[in-house]
């Protein structure tokens, strides 16, 4: 087990009753170090083929991004599932590419209900 910084909560009470803790690090770790180590698992990963990995409703730009960053580094092999328009929006207010990447959508089912049985569209990338 590492040496870790131990203090009081009211060391850092403010004179409003609020308390300003600051960002506490493991003793002899800096941030460079905590860096190299997830740089050097995204190494060992691209040394592998890309995983085929389903990314459910990339909707918003972190999601999208992600996934856009996971398959530009070699990660994944994604497959957008979700509404293709706004997978669309998103990626276009981004400048995403998606003509590299599938595409997964339901097919429109009666009163936008979704069971197991329901058809789905799928778009290959080329």
């Amino acid at each position: 087990m590492r040496d870790c910084a131990i203090a009081r909560l009211r060391d850092f009470a403010m004179p409003d009753g609020r308390l300003s803790v600051p960002l506490i690090h493991r003793r002899g770790d800096s941030m460079e170090a905590a860096h190299a180590k997830y740089q050097r698992l995204i190494e060992r990963c691209q040394s592998l083929p890309p995983t085929p990995t389903a990314v459910a409703h990339p909707c918003d730009e972190s999601s999208l991004m992600g996934a856009m960053e996971a398959a530009r580094l070699g990660l994944i092999s994604p497959t957008l599932v979700g509404p293709l328009e706004r997978i669309r929006a998103v990626a276009a207010s981004t400048g995403a590419d998606l003509s590299r990447v599938a595409t997964c959508w339901p097919a429109p089912d009666i009163g936008n209900a979704l069971s197991a049985r329901s058809p789905v569209a799928v778009q290959a990338a080329p």
